[in-house]
């Protein structure tokens, strides 16, 4: 393709740099997007692997927008060849982090039961940082979904008769209880985990000893423990899940009549995740496009042109 005036090549290559700004500010805009919306702002399950996915994101949004910026610099007014050689070289570093971060990102979006399973079952572990985010899945299902399980309609939280406590007297379970306390007498038994400690921290529950009640004060005050408190009630009010890779006994928040947790929260989490991060992805993907377009058209401005 041969230009014998310098316009037409650089309205290709600021009409695709442009794109790239444009979707570049979108991408900024989703990225605060996924670090305030009500989940990240309730949830601080997963800590300081949120707070870097959305530094990574928004670092990948400004390069896009920087791509942007720098190509509708070039098109605009004749610069020297050192300066078109550096905003090549620039593009093409943008286009291959746009790219793979397009990729990456779908990737999780698109993520499956089966792939979930096998992560909680450690298949993954070998791979770069997959352990560490497992350990804190871990964590959340030992130090609350498992607590919650194993102290809920026990003598230290008895429960209120209810009609459907056969889901839990006359089936087996991950836990292995297999005595449960639903004969607590009227005014004195619990319908929700969450009513039963709120009493215990409180000092109002009857037939507790003292160092039970410093015992959950010390609990409640274990970062892992809140955090899985915050993740399972933002769920819970949601959907019928309990407990991340192993499912709980009971809710944290929901009352017994709403009978046992189906199933775990983790493909809610994934989804909650994904509706977060499609667009974004889709954003990143079509911006790398329009940045590998306009550093493979810069290339048509290092010829010397009459204008």
């Amino acid at each position: 393709m041969c230009f014998e005036s310098r316009k037409c090549p650089a309205m290709i290559v600021g009409c695709f740099s442009a794109i790239a700004l444009i979707l570049g500010i979108f991408m900024v805009i989703l990225s605060v997007k996924f670090n305030t919306n009500d989940f990240a702002t309730e949830v601080d399950a997963l800590g300081d692997y949120q707070n870097t996915a959305f530094y990574l994101l928004l670092g990948g949004s400004l390069v896009a927008v920087g791509s942007g910026i720098c190509g509708i610099c070039v098109c605009l007014k004749k610069q020297a060849f050192i300066c078109n050689v550096i905003t090549g070289l620039f593009l093409m570093i943008a286009f291959v982090f746009l790219f793979i971060s397009g990729l990456v990102l779908s990737a999780v979006s698109n993520t499956d039961e089966e792939t979930l399973t096998q992560f909680c079952s450690g298949e993954f572990d070998e791979q770069s940082g997959f352990k560490e985010i497992r350990d804190i899945v871990e964590n959340v299902d030992t130090v609350t979904s498992a607590y919650v399980s194993e102290q809920m309609c026990s003598r230290n939280c008895p429960c209120e008769p209810v009609e459907n406590s056969a889901e839990w007297t006359g089936t087996s379970n991950e836990y292995g209880r297999d005595r449960f306390n639903f004969n607590a007498a009227p005014g004195e038994g619990y319908s929700t985990f969450k009513d039963c400690w709120e009493a215990l921290l409180a000092g109002e529950r009857d037939g507790a000893t003292e160092d039970q009640v410093e015992a959950a004060k010390a609990k409640a005050e274990d970062a892992s423990y809140d955090a899985g408190v915050k993740f399972f009630e933002y769920f819970e009010s949601l959907f019928e899940c309990s407990g991340m890779c192993k499912t709980g006994l009971f809710y944290y928040s929901r009352p017994l009549t709403d009978g046992r947790p189906p199933k775990t929260c983790m493909t809610y989490l994934k989804d909650e995740i994904s509706n977060n991060l499609t667009y974004l992805g889709i954003c990143t993907f079509f911006s790398s496009v329009g940045v590998f377009c306009a550093f493979t058209g810069q290339y048509l401005l290092w010829k010397k042109y009459d204008d």
